[in-house]
C-alpha cells in the first residue's frame, strides 16, 4: 500500500511538472507573479543556510531510532520550509498564526524574515509541543508565543478582533473534523489573509478542509501544490483555482 502511494505521488507530481510548470496558462498577473517569483523562485536566500542548520541541529534522521531532544523528519521538508520562508519574506505579514504546531522548525521559519511580526503557535500534541518549546528556548526568537492547548479551543477563545495576515495549518491528528477546524480558522481571516495548508491530499479530513477553503467565497485564489495548498483572500481578485508544479 505504501509503495502504491509513493508511486501515485511520483506520477502525479511528474504530470504536474509537465502541464503546470512556470505559470504556464496562468493569465492573472497576481497569480503569475506568485508562481514565478515566489513558488518557483530559485534565488538562494541567505536564510536557507540558517534553515539547514536548524534542521541539522534539531531534526533526527529517517531511521526508526529515536534521538533524545530531536524531532522526526516527518512534517515539513526542507523544500517546503524554503517556500514558507519565501512567502513570509514576500508578503511581510505582521500577525502570523500557526495551527497545530508540528515540532517547532516551521515556527522558527515563520519568525525569521521579520522580527517584529507576531507569531502565535497553538497545538496540543505533547511530543511536538515539547520539541517546539526546546527549539524556541534554544534559539530565543523574541516574536514567538507558544500556546499548548487544543487548537479548536485556543482559536475559539481568541479575542473577536484577532485577525491573522498569514495562517499555517499543519496536518491535524485523528479525531478532528475539517468543518470544525474551518469554523474556528475562518473568523481569523481578513480581506488579505494568506493560508497555507499542509497535507491537502494525505487523508480525507485534510482534503475536505482544503475543499472548504477552495469553496469559500472570501478565498479568491488557491494554489494546489499537491503536498501543500495556498489560499489567498484578496477582495480585488477574481475567483480562480490553480494546480501548480512544486
Amino acid at each position: 500500500m505504501l509503495a502504491k502511494k509513493k508511486l501515485k505521488k511520483y506520477v502525479t507530481k511528474g504530470i504536474r511538472k509537465i502541464k503546470h510548470r512556470k505559470g504556464f496558462g496562468v493569465h492573472s498577473p497576481f497569480a503569475f507573479s506568485l508562481i514565478t517569483q515566489v513558488i518557483d523562485e530559485k534565488f538562494p536566500f541567505y536564510a536557507y543556510d540558517q534553515i539547514r542548520e536548524l534542521r541539522k541541529k534539531y531534526v533526527t534522521s529517517r531511521l526508526p531510532i529515536p534521538v533524545p531532544g530531536r524531532a522526526s523528519r516527518k512534517g515539513y521538508s526542507q523544500k517546503q520550509l524554503f517556500l514558507l520562508y519565501r512567502l513570509i519574506n514576500r508578503f511581510s505579514p505582521q500577525r502570523i498564526l500557526e495551527v497545530n504546531n508540528n515540532g517547532g522548525i516551521a515556527t522558527m521559519v515563520l519568525s525569521m524574515p521579520h522580527s517584529k511580526a507576531e507569531v502565535l503557535s497553538v497545538g496540543n500534541q505533547p511530543e511536538k509541543m515539547r520539541q517546539a518549546a526546546r527549539i524556541i528556548a534554544g534559539e530565543k526568537p523574541r516574536n514567538v508565543h507558544l500556546t499548548e492547548k487544543d487548537p479548536v479551543e485556543a482559536l475559539a477563545e481568541l479575542p473577536a478582533g484577532y485577525k491573522a495576515d498569514f495562517i499555517l495549518i499543519h496536518r491535524f491528528p485523528k479525531g478532528y473534523c475539517a468543518e470544525q477546524m474551518f469554523r474556528v480558522v475562518s473568523p481569523r481571516m481578513h480581506s488579505h489573509t494568506l493560508v497555507l495548508v499542509e497535507a491537502i491530499h494525505m487523508d480525507p479530513e485534510m482534503r475536505k478542509l482544503w475543499g472548504l477553503f477552495k469553496n469559500d467565497p472570501a478565498v479568491r485564489v488557491t494554489m494546489d501544490m499537491y503536498e501543500v495548498g495556498l489560499a489567498v483572500n484578496h477582495d480585488k481578485l477574481y475567483k480562480q483555482n490553480y494546480i501548480v508544479a512544486f
